[in-house]
C-alpha cells in the first residue's frame, strides 16, 4: 500500500529539501512520527540502534509478531500447521507408492487403493476446510478456485473410485494418486512459507511451474477414470433413479458421467 524509504545522508550538510525541483509535490510528504533532528540524537550508536529497531518492528510486524498481533499468531499458526500436516500426508501417499512399486514392480499398481486409498480419503476430506478458509478471511484467495479442486477430486474419488472395487484394482488409480499427490508436494510447502509471511524463491518456481505438466495430467487421468467408470455405473445402477418412485424423477447417473467429460475438457 505504501513505500517506505530511509536515507542516511553522508556528511554534515544539510538538505533544505529531497528533490532537484524547488516545488511541492503533493504526494511526497515527513513523516512527523518519525522526524528527528540533530539534537534529539545524541550519538552514531544511538543512530543505528534506533535503525535496528525500526528494522525489526517492521519485520515483526510483517510476520504478525507484534505486540497485539494475537489474531495474525494464530491464524498464522493455524494455517502453517494445516498446510504442513496436509504436506505430510500426501508426501507418505507418495513414499509407499513409489516405494511398493520399486519393491514389487508394475503389478502393484493394481493394489494402489489398497496401500494408501484410506490416506488419500483423509486427505481429501480435510482439504474441504480450503473451501472454508477463504469464507472466513483466513486466506485473500476466493472461494470457487479451491471449491472446483477439492470438488472435483472429490468426485472421483468418493462418487467414483469408493464406489466400485473394479474401479480400485485399476492401474490408472497408481497414476492418479501420484499425480494429485506431487501437485501438493509442492502446493503445501509454498502456503506453508506464506502463512509466517517467507517465501523461498525455488519453492515459489517450483510452486507455478509444476503444474504446468502436473494439471494436464491429471485431469487426463481423471477423465479415464470417468471413461472407464461409465459401462460400470450404467451395469450397477447406482446412483440412478427410475420411475416410478416416489420423487416422481428420473435420473440417470451414466449420462451425467458423461456431461462431466465436457466439464473437464473445459
Amino acid at each position: 500500500r505504501s513505500v517506505e524509504v530511509s536515507i542516511r545522508k553522508v556528511g554534515e550538510e544539510a538538505w533544505p529539501r529531497l528533490t532537484a525541483s524547488q516545488s511541492k509535490l503533493p504526494w511526497l510528504k515527513i513523516d512527523f512520527d518519525k522526524f528527528l533532528f540533530d539534537d534529539d540524537i545524541d550519538s552514531e550508536d544511538e543512530r543505528d540502534k534506533m535503525a535496528a529497531d525500526e528494522v525489526m518492528k517492521n519485520i515483526e510486524k510483517q510476520l504478525g509478531l507484534e505486540t497485539g498481533g494475537g489474531d495474525l499468531d494464530f491464524k498464522g499458526t493455524y494455517l502453517f500447521t494445516y498446510n504442513l500436516l496436509q504436506f505430510i500426508g500426501f508426501l507418505y501417499i507418495t513414499t509407499v507408492l513409489s516405494y511398493n512399486l520399486i519393491k514389487h514392480g508394475s503389478g502393484i499398481k493394481e493394489q494402489a487403493f489398497d496401500l494408501v486409498g484410506s490416506q488419500m480419503i483423509f486427505c481429501q476430506s480435510v482439504a474441504v476446510l480450503e473451501i472454508i478458509h477463504p469464507l472466513f478471511g483466513l486466506v485473500k484467495t476466493g472461494a470457487l478456485a479451491p471449491f472446483m479442486q477439492v470438488g472435483g477430486r472429490g468426485f472421483i474419488l468418493f462418487m467414483l473410485i469408493v464406489q466400485d472395487v473394479r474401479l480400485q484394482v485399476a492401474p490408472v488409480v497408481w497414476y492418479l494418486f501420484m499425480t494429485w499427490a506431487t501437485v501438493e508436494l509442492v502446493r503445501y510447502p509454498f502456503y506453508m512459507l506464506s502463512s509466517i509471511g517467507k517465501e523461498v524463491l525455488v519453492i515459489s518456481w517450483v510452486r507455478y511451474t509444476a503444474w504446468i505438466p502436473l494439471y494436464p495430467l491429471g485431469i487426463l487421468f481423471e477423465a479415464t477414470v470417468v471413461i472407464m467408470s461409465i459401462p460400470l455405473f450404467e451395469e450397477s445402477g447406482v446412483f440412478s433413479m427410475q420411475l416410478p418412485n416416489s420423487a416422481n424423477l428420473a435420473f440417470y447417473f451414466p449420462w451425467f458421467l458423461h456431461l462431466y467429460l465436457l466439464i473437464l475438457a473445459i
